[in-house]
């Protein structure tokens, strides 16, 4: 309040200039400390909607501040009040700089984890898909095992096994096709191209979400010859 009342005064009297580039004007959600993010509006109502149900989050402090642990808390940016001068005879600079690099630590640590947890899902999806297609491979060379069997239960067999082959890859070619969109936000991310990435948020800040779609004919019973 202080703080705010003697910028307004100050603007008053000597109006716009660089003055204001330094001291700026003081938003409720400029104060917050350094590993705290401001809420979204949706995040707001999300939370208020919770208050009044009786719920609580992960993390949850106040009105318009959230700290970690909460999800999103990766992609806050450092309050401009952290930037500034320190108050007239205190003497706290080296404090406010060993914090300052404590937090860039911390957001490094962060942002390579997060860079792990994409490549590791790509990976967790080519390896998926490649699992499920050679499962389809041994079923089609299952077709031909019994060569010894009369020419009916050969028959059977074949189809059984082709059947069960054509599930797998139809169910293969479903989930790469859905996971295509996620692979593509990928690439840049791990081709270390960040300018990409941060462009692409910029025009979209909500989660992907990619539905996965069961169906009872999907899960072939896993039984064998």
């Amino acid at each position: 309040m202080r703080y705010r009342h003697c910028h307004r005064a100050y603007f008053a009297l000597a109006g716009p200039g660089p003055w204001t580039q330094r001291f700026k004007e003081l938003q409720d959600g400029d104060c917050r400390a350094m590993n705290e993010r401001k809420l979204t509006e949706q995040e707001k109502k999300d939370r208020q909607a919770k208050i009044q149900a009786g719920e609580r989050e992960v993390g949850d402090t106040r009105d318009g501040i959230v700290v970690d642990g909460v999800l999103g808390a990766t992609r806050y940016t450092l309050s401009w009040i952290w930037y500034n001068a320190t108050a007239d005879g205190v003497d706290d600079t080296e404090a406010v700089l060993e914090a300052l690099r404590v937090q860039w630590a911390k957001s490094k640590a962060s942002a390579r984890s997060w860079y792990d947890d994409v490549r590791l899902l790509v990976e967790e999806m080519r390896r998926v898909e490649a699992a499920m297609r050679h499962i389809a491979e041994q079923w089609t060379q299952k077709a031909t095992l019994r060569a010894n069997a009369t020419a009916g239960l050969q028959e059977g067999l074949a189809a059984y096994a082709f059947r069960h082959a054509d599930m797998e890859t139809r169910l293969a070619n479903k989930w790469a096709a859905q996971w295509e969109v996620v692979k593509k936000r990928a690439e840049p991310i791990l081709a270390g191209n960040m300018e990409v990435v941060e462009a692409a948020e910029k025009l979209a800040r909500t989660d992907q979400v990619i539905p996965i779609e069961l169906e009872e004919e999907d899960c072939p019973p896993i039984d064998d010859f």
